[in-house]
């Protein structure tokens, strides 16, 4: 494949370099058109010949991530037309199509792609707006569920084939449940669980909801109304196995860990405070969170007092990828890590952030 491959990069390496007064968006390059269609059916024959799903799979992990480059370096954002990134993503989905179920999770989309469906997506949202209005759906809900929209959006070169495959699920099946006109909202939000809708402002919604259920009453009856919330949740109608937080934990298991705290904490008749609902999540590991947060408190960044009760609030505030509760005095312990890779992703973290903020200098 490597020549075929070879081919297509010096074409597209050839129109990148003609200057702009040259370059006609009206129509596609007809030797592009005919080198991939030449190449498509070279792949289509490959795969064919493949024997086992793990073959399938690898072969088109490496060959889809190359055409998509192709297609995005050919992608003009400012045009309304595109016609050979189009030629591009036009043998993307013929390929895809009869291999549908082998499409590696982490392919990132062309951005000629999510564009066009971004706007197909936005038209379905906007109407379906209008029908969570029409039901008096909460708008502070409704914004909520606006999210995975918006991430779409907003950041299409950091969506994969996995989130919009979520994506496609969670605004066909919202599609389905406003056309059936749910008499409350607590059918919206069954659906939202059922969807694998996890994310934080949600859950932290839900847990509202039922604090409003259970205020003033007697022990029993919050016991009561808690252990009917948990059942309802792990009854939900499940609509998709994927999630919309991949790396976090599902929305179910999230909920019912919350309402388990809450029965225990309603035991004697007071109520305690639960876990925070609404803790950032970072990509940095817990050393290197220590490390960074304390080097912005060197710096004159927070205000605080001590260096425990900034861990603390750390702890508090905070949850990485892997753990969803962090230890006060491990992060402390952590402040004067001498790892050079944590000292290395930070140096190479503030450097980006530097050459950023250089650009709105005048």
């Amino acid at each position: 494949m490597n020549y075929e491959f070879e081919s297509i990069e010096d074409i597209i390496g050839q129109i990148e370099k003609l200057p702009l007064a040259k370059k006609d968006t009206s129509k596609p390059d007809p030797v592009l058109q005919n080198e991939a269609k030449r190449l498509g059916k070279i792949i289509t024959k490959h795969l064919m010949e493949l024997s086992s799903e793990t073959q399938i799979q690898t072969y088109l992990q490496v060959n889809l991530h190359k055409l998509v480059d192709f297609s995005d370096r050919l992608f003009n954002p400012e045009a309304n037309h595109n016609p050979n990134a189009q030629i591009i993503l036009n043998l993307i989905e013929e390929i895809r199509r009869p291999f549908a179920n082998y499409i590696p999770e982490n392919l990132k989309l062309p951005l000629l792609f999510a564009r066009n469906e971004s706007e197909k997506i936005n038209q379905k949202w906007s109407k379906l707006k209008l029908k969570l209005d029409e039901i008096g759906n909460d708008p502070f809900l409704t914004d909520i569920m606006e999210t995975p929209i918006k991430r779409f959006h907003r950041s299409p070169n950091k969506i994969n084939w996995t989130d919009y495959q979520y994506l496609k699920s969670y605004v066909a099946v919202l599609e389905r449940t406003t056309q059936e006109l749910p008499e409350t909202e607590w059918a919206i939000v069954d659906v939202l669980i059922g969807l694998g809708f996890n994310h934080s402002r949600f859950t932290a919604y839900h847990a509202r909801m039922i604090k409003d259920l259970i205020n003033e009453k007697p022990v029993a009856e919050k016991q009561k109304v808690l252990q009917d919330a948990k059942i309802r949740v792990c009854q939900a109608e499940s609509f998709t196995n994927l999630r919309f937080e991949r790396h976090k934990m599902s929305v179910v298991d999230e909920i019912c860990k919350w309402i388990d705290i809450e029965l225990n904490n309603n035991r004697d008749g007071t109520l305690k405070p639960g876990p925070n609902q609404m803790k950032l999540t970072t990509k940095l590991k817990a050393v290197e969170l220590a490390f960074w947060q304390k080097l912005q408190y060197d710096f004159g960044i927070y205000d605080e007092i001590t260096l425990e009760s900034f861990s603390e609030k750390i702890a508090f505030n905070f949850k990485t990828v892997a753990q969803d509760e962090l230890s006060a005095p491990s992060l402390k312990s952590k402040f004067y890590t001498k790892e050079q890779s944590v000292i290395d992703l930070i140096e190479k973290t503030l450097a980006e952030m530097l050459l950023e903020v250089r650009k709105f200098k005048s």
